[in-house]
């Protein structure tokens, strides 16, 4: 399967399971901006690679953080099912892909906003785009994300929440790659996006 096919099989599959659930945002409490303060102050040893970070604003997602070199291959919004902003970066095999929901997708599905990211994880929707037996965790930045391989690709997709959206921001290699790719911290990169 090329690695076009396999972003329009992920891209719908999680459309669809999004779709069915709709995602939501909310008002950030003291408890999540003393979590956000100690997570952008970060260790010493990241500080050099959180400079080298480039900031690249998608109209239709959010704000991305990303080293030099990833070069944005396309973007804009899927009318497929619910309303769903996108944008993918390549670098070198490696991509970085982010979608949004906004307040029209929940309000066309008829639910509520989620409470939290720990309660958008075990949605349907969520949870039907992941292989069976995935499940999310919290990394060292505070990131609520999941890991699993499809078709020989390597994932690592962390869940995202702005004021009145929701969404993930996802990074890819080739399955052969993980260990060389581990080593360019690609959880502080998708740690630092936030959606619009």
């Amino acid at each position: 399967m090329t690695y076009q096919k396999f972003l329009a099989v992920c891209g719908i599959l999680v459309t669809f399971g999004w779709a069915l659930t709709a995602c939501g945002g909310r008002e950030q409490t003291p408890a999540d901006a003393a979590q956000t303060s100690e997570n952008e102050s970060g260790d010493a040893g990241n500080a050099d690679t959180a400079a080298e970070l480039i900031e690249v604003t998608v109209e239709e997602v959010g704000t991305f953080y990303l080293p030099e070199g990833f070069a944005l291959e396309e973007s804009g919004i899927s009318e497929e099912g619910l309303p769903r902003g996108y944008a993918s970066f390549v670098k070198d095999g490696m991509y970085v892909d982010g979608g949004r929901f906004g307040k029209d997708a929940y309000d066309a599905a008829g639910l509520p906003l989620p409470e939290s990211l720990e309660e958008y994880s075990q949605r349907d929707g969520v949870k039907n785009g992941l292989p069976e037996g995935t499940e999310f965790k919290t990394d060292s930045y505070g990131n609520l994300y999941a890991e699993y391989t499809v078709d020989g690709r390597y994932c690592y997709q962390v869940l995202k929440m702005g004021e009145e959206s929701c969404g993930a921001v996802t990074f890819t290699c080739d399955e052969n790659e993980i260990e060389e790719a581990k080593k360019l911290d690609f959880a502080l990169w998708l740690s630092k996006m936030q959606l619009k």
